[in-house]
């Protein structure tokens, strides 16, 4: 029996709603990244509840969850003490003032006092509005026009970085010289050439004019921001530069900042998830090996990608030409149907939460050691593909 046969069966009330969705939403779905297009075949499943590291969807599954909504779910769904802070400051305050407000100063002085190179904060919406206004901030400081970007990369859905995101490395030109491409239509002409409570910068051991946050930021509520230098920051202080936004900073966001940063600011948090997002990383490359498959697991621990190839990948052009993306669909097809739930893109990332646990690391492995057998029962596994 096929993979459609068997989901249509086993998602049947979602296949229902994803028929009615299709009236009303263009793909199913509120994000083109949730479609049929970006991977979701024959439809995505629709969820109904999630808690800490699980999802259930409307046909009675619960999932193990490393889709995390992309990223933001830093606590897990629904965390509790997030939760209540939202409630409480609603019930007390309201939502929105279009004024400032004694908790936006809160939330912000946690995120200057976590995270090095930021002395001030502006709060947005999105991610992609962050960045947007991070290029802006950046031109308008400099008088410079140019921005260096990621080939491969996602840095949000605005114009001025839409661009060479996965494209056919055909069109994008060779690697030493790579051309940009707009990743959809509608994109004006461009000219081109993790893990702790202070984000990349404090792990890496960098300290930028400028930063961008988002995802899990706001500990799944919607929420970003942009900061940076005092003396770059100063451009938005002195009103050379406006930075506007009739949500920005609003209750809901701030409620969900502060007490986020409270969370994440645990001894030992960070350090502990790490440990054990490497026993699942090490124990998919066990499986792998085991099963005869040639995978790569590569990431740090609370965000990482699985390639089955036996070339190493370092960059979008190595997984396009090398891993074999048919492998890693079967492996997500049943993994999906085991009860564990990530993104059908090998592209994408696997997210572990803070709040992810030994128990669903054994339940992730056993199903990847059955996946992996069907995995292996695949035709034609040697070579790559394109």
């Amino acid at each position: 029996m096929s993979f459609n046969e068997r989901y249509g069966a086993w998602a049947k009330r979602s296949g229902e709603l994803f028929e009615e969705a299709s009236t009303v939403i263009p793909g199913g779905a509120g994000s083109s990244a949730r479609t049929v297009k970006f991977g979701w075949k024959p439809y995505p499943p629709f969820m109904a509840s999630g808690t800490g590291s699980r999802i259930r969807d409307v046909d009675g599954h619960e999932f193990v969850d490393y889709l995390l909504g992309l990223g933001p779910m830093i606590l897990g769904h629904r965390h509790p003490t997030v939760t209540a802070a939202v409630a409480d400051a609603i019930q007390v305050s309201g939502t929105c003032f279009g004024l400032p407000y004694e908790l936006e100063i809160e939330a912000a002085r946690k995120v200057v006092d976590a995270v090095p190179g930021i002395d001030l904060i502006r709060f947005t919406n999105s991610g992609s509005e962050a960045v947007g206004s991070a290029v802006r901030i950046a031109r308008a400081y400099t008088g410079r026009r140019l921005i260096i970007r990621f080939e491969g990369h996602y840095h949000g859905w605005q114009d001025t970085v839409y661009w060479s995101n996965h494209v056919n490395p055909a069109v994008a030109g060779p690697a030493s010289r790579p051309r940009p491409v707009p990743s959809g239509p509608g994109v004006p002409a461009e000219h081109g050439v993790p893990v702790r409570p202070g984000g990349a910068q404090e792990y890496f051991g960098v300290n930028p004019d400028l930063t961008t946050l988002a995802k899990g930021l706001g500990g799944g509520f919607p929420v970003a921001a942009v900061g940076g230098s005092e003396v770059v920051m100063s451009i938005i202080a002195d009103g050379r530069y406006s930075h506007s936004g009739t949500y920005n900073a609003n209750v809901v966001a701030c409620a969900a900042v502060s007490a986020t940063m409270d969370l994440l600011a645990e001894p030992g948090l960070y350090q502990r998830q790490l440990a054990l997002g490497q026993r699942l990383m090490d124990g998919l490359r066990d499986l792998a090996e085991d099963a005869g498959l040639p995978v790569i697991v590569e990431g740090l621990g609370t965000v990482f990608q699985l390639w089955f190839t036996e070339h190493p990948i370092r960059n979008w052009r190595d997984a396009e030409r090398y891993a074999r993306e048919d492998m890693f669909t079967t492996w997500w097809q049943e993994m999906l149907l085991r009860g564990v739930l990530f993104h059908p893109s090998q592209f994408e990332n696997l997210f572990l939460s803070l709040v992810h646990d030994d128990a669903d690391v054994d339940q992730t492995l056993t199903a990847t050691a059955e996946a992996f057998a069907a995995v292996r029962r695949m035709p034609q596994l040697t070579g790559a593909h394109g």
